[in-house]
């Protein structure tokens, strides 16, 4: 990501979630700002990195970012893809979209990956592939 989001991936990286809250209200921007490089948001990089154990109680740092109006239709899709089930249960219970399309959707995400349960769950939140043009 860009170098103005370093901090806050540092604060995540290490489970520092007063300083990771710090730094969002401190720099808003951060929230919905979007990097030219690796991960497109802060969210997204959280959903990645926690789905992967590499930041410490994932769950709250999305919590925080969603609570401050981070966009959650791409988090949910890299959610799936990484076999995420907590986040995209969480990313879901706060109205992200089942058919969020980013060109996959999460179903789509979690069948390509092999995450059979998070796809039978994905599944069950009535998901309609043709909204997105998908091939299920």
């Amino acid at each position: 990501m860009d170098s103005v989001f370093h901090p806050a991936m540092a604060a995540a990286y290490r489970g520092d979630g007063p300083g990771f809250a710090a730094l969002l209200d401190a720099w808003p921007d951060l929230v919905t700002g979007r990097s030219a490089c690796s991960h497109p948001t802060l969210l997204q990089f959280v959903c990645v990195e926690g789905g992967a154990g590499s930041v410490p109680d994932a769950e709250a740092r999305a919590e925080e970012l969603i609570e401050r109006g981070a966009a959650l239709d791409e988090p949910l899709v890299a959610a799936a893809s990484v076999g995420a089930s907590s986040l995209v249960a969480l990313l879901l219970d706060r109205g992200a979209p089942v058919e969020a399309c980013a060109p996959w959707t999460p179903l789509e995400e979690a069948v390509y990956w092999g995450h059979v349960e998070l796809a039978r769950r994905l599944r069950t939140e009535q998901f309609v592939p043709q909204q997105c043009g998908g091939v299920l």
